[in-house]
């Protein structure tokens, strides 16, 4: 790209960010310009924490290569839906609690899976182990696969459609089944008649949050703004959980 046009897109992105407090990228996939509607739930949000704070967010499409690299050189202020990798905490802020991540203040499951097992089965997850052992349903070439094969006391089966999956768990010709939260739950509310057999073990088999991050640049400056969001998603986070109960 021609270093010209290169100076003017960067002085347009700076133009349209000059009255923000917090200006936080979301990954674009396309040319177009539009959050997916999974990407306007979290930024309506943080949009509801930063009007409560009297905060001025502004959002931006950006491929999520070129987004981190704005994050590291502080172009932008922030980034949703990252998952905690070492590198990546190089330059950018995590919500963090006695040097460990902060769960309470992430942005969403991500990719948390979690064992959904039948009403009936005698299966249970202690989040170390599988009690009384069974039969877990999973999609086929699903990362948490790996964290199953862990277990000798259980026979895995793979399935290419998760709407079979949870057939067959509500009809009990399966103890349980390896999936993540929103996906899982998504399908359940789908196929609310299937609901009524399946119940959440509460400790997760394989963790992967994903958070609001902060560029360490400019966290110095804007701290105080950045720590009241992540206050205000444990807010929302603690407030789901009641809700659940």
């Amino acid at each position: 790209m021609n270093i010209y046009i290169k100076i003017i897109l960067v002085l347009i992105f700076f133009s349209n960010n000059l009255f923000s407090d917090i200006t936080i990228a979301f990954a674009k996939y396309t040319n177009v310009n539009i959050p997916s509607s999974k990407q306007v739930i979290e930024i309506d949000k943080i949009k509801k924490i930063a009007k409560k704070n009297n905060i001025k967010v502004s959002f931006k499409g950006v491929p999520w290569t070129r987004a981190l690299l704005m994050l590291e050189k502080g172009v932008i202020d922030g980034a949703i839906n990252a998952s905690y990798k070492k590198n990546r905490a190089r330059y950018s802020m995590y919500p963090m609690k006695n040097t460990k991540l902060d769960g309470d203040r992430r942005l969403n499951e991500g990719n948390t899976y979690y064992i959904f097992r039948h009403i009936d089965s005698p299966l249970r997850w202690n989040g170390k182990v599988f009690l009384n052992g069974g039969t877990v349903g999973v999609k086929a070439k699903y990362a948490v696969i790996s964290d199953l094969k862990k277990h000798s006391n259980i026979k895995i089966e793979e399935f290419i459609l998760n709407s079979e999956l949870v057939r067959k768990l509500s009809a009990k010709k399966l103890d349980a089944y390896a999936g993540s939260f929103e996906e899982v739950n998504n399908l359940i509310n789908k196929y609310p008649y299937f609901s009524k057999n399946i119940i959440k073990e509460s400790l997760p088999i394989r963790k992967k949050e994903y958070f609001i991050i902060f560029s360490k640049k400019t966290y110095k400056k804007k701290s105080e703004e950045m720590e009241k969001i992540w206050s205000g998603l444990k807010e929302i986070n603690r407030q789901n959980k009641l809700d659940k109960k």
